[in-house]
């Protein structure tokens, strides 16, 4: 366990400075070591912590478009539903609408972003409804619902002014973008 960690901090820490590269290297060796490791609750949270960060990495190096971005994303949310990690679970999600709506494949990423809104309410985790406001928002304005668009996306806004008014305290969701900067723009 500890050099799948040293491989994961590696991958982290080149996809912070933009080497995707070199993540995706130390990423899939992290990935080839914990196929190594006993069976347990230990391994599936290294592997999801991998593959959460490899599918962000490759959507930043290749596109969401690209099939490992998708292929990294489900395998992190079939370890969550393993794991019932939730917060690691909000960003796997986050990450297939992204793949979805980049594909330009609505049905299935407004069935994503609706999941995201069911998962950000029993969260009760302000930027995770901002986000999944955005997502809903987004994809029914691909959609042509403009109206219910329009009311996700300003319900996104006003819990995002919130939250910058709120004390510095108020984390915010792993996700593989941004999206309160998003909904401000």
């Amino acid at each position: 366990a500890p050099a799948v960690r040293n491989w994961l901090r590696a991958g982290t820490l080149a996809a912070d400075r933009s080497a995707e590269v070199e993540s995706i290297a130390h990423l899939r060796r992290g990935l080839a070591l914990v196929e190594q490791m006993p069976e347990g609750r230990e391994r599936l949270q290294l592997e999801l912590e991998l593959q959460n960060i490899l599918g962000r990495t490759w959507s930043i190096g290749h596109s969401f478009a690209a099939p490992e971005v998708e292929q990294a994303y489900r395998r992190a949310l079939d370890l969550c539903s393993q794991l019932g990690n939730v917060p690691q679970m909000f960003s796997a999600l986050m990450g297939l609408w992204s793949v979805h709506i980049v594909r330009n494949d609505v049905p299935v990423a407004l069935d994503l972003a609706s999941r995201l809104m069911s998962l950000a309410e029993s969260m009760q985790h302000p930027p995770a409804l901002v986000a999944a406001h955005f997502t809903l928002g987004a994809t029914r304005f691909f959609s042509g619902d403009l109206a219910v668009s329009q009311g996700h996306l300003e319900d996104a806004v006003a819990i995002d002014a919130r939250l910058a008014r709120a004390p510095a305290s108020a984390a915010r969701v792993d996700a593989p973008c941004e999206i309160s900067g998003l909904v401000r723009v």
